[in-house]
């Protein structure tokens, strides 16, 4: 008996505390319901969707993820270059070389004093779709195994260039391959890179005979190589190979017109890295 009197003097204590407490869940709720009135999802800029981590009337915390978008102002790809040829490519263009130390001041200025231009190409059967590029930056890290450089291009517009069944949007995922390129240098001796043979080229002298003769090569660059040192302008370099070879042998050198003409447009675009 003594037990349930105290449970009964407890009741109207015991009522007031759950009052007191519907009270704030009720207070609770109307602030949520007033934050909820004033949330608005807006993305700052246009933007393709691709993940989505949360459902109509599901709960999230704050700080969690909603979706995941994608700009469809600009478009990054980042490719793997060799070190060896970037540097050399950088150096190809300024031949007097760069200040030491780069500031994020002054980056732009040796963008700028470099000449970078970029393009991006993406194969699809016999069709080969090309967009205008810009050089954004390279990575900040470099990979010890591959002893590559990241080098990344930027696409202005990506998604507004699409034209359906011609001309695919550049897509998140895509494989494609870039070129970046330099300002082309001036007064640069280049030969074909098969006129190379250990270190050394086959010169046809003013007799017609054949000089074996050691070169310093420079930028090594696709099918172009690039020659400091051992050739002097206006002599006859010999493109083809020779079986045998032997110093003071007689030539016959002629012109190769058509492989004059493929090394003057690939050497009219500059330094490149693909």
């Amino acid at each position: 008996v003594q037990d349930l009197e105290n449970t009964l003097r407890l009741l109207p204590t015991q009522r007031a505390v759950q009052r007191e407490q519907i009270s704030v869940y009720r207070a609770q709720l109307k602030s949520a319901e007033l934050n909820l009135a004033r949330t608005k999802i807006v993305l700052p800029f246009q933007a393709r969707i691709s993940e989505v981590n949360v459902e109509a009337k599901q709960y999230i915390q704050t700080g969690g993820t909603l979706v995941t978008a994608d700009s469809l102002d600009v478009a990054e790809v980042e490719a793997q270059v060799p070190i060896s040829q970037f540097s050399a490519m950088v150096k190809a263009s300024v031949p007097g070389g760069l200040a030491l130390g780069v500031t994020a001041q002054s980056l732009a200025k040796i963008v700028e004093k470099i000449g970078f231009e970029a393009s991006v190409r993406l194969q699809v059967g016999d069709t080969k779709v090309e967009w205008p590029a810009r050089f954004a930056r390279v990575s900040d890290t470099i990979d010890p195994k591959t002893r590559t450089i990241g080098v990344i291009v930027a696409v202005d517009r990506a998604y507004a260039q699409a034209s359906p069944g011609k001309r695919p949007p550049l897509s998140k995922g895509m494989f494609v391959e870039i070129e970046v390129r330099t300002r082309a240098a001036e007064d640069q001796l280049i030969v074909p890179r098969s006129a190379l043979h250990d270190g050394s080229v086959y010169v046809a002298n003013s007799e017609n005979r054949l000089e074996i003769r050691p070169v310093t090569t420079g930028l090594v660059q696709g099918d172009l190589t690039v020659i400091s040192e051992g050739v002097a302008k206006g002599e006859q370099i010999i493109i083809s190979d020779l079986v045998p070879a032997v110093p003071g042998m007689l030539l016959l050198p002629r012109p190769d017109d058509d492989a004059l003409k493929r090394l003057t447009e690939d050497a009219a675009g500059g330094s490149a890295a693909k």
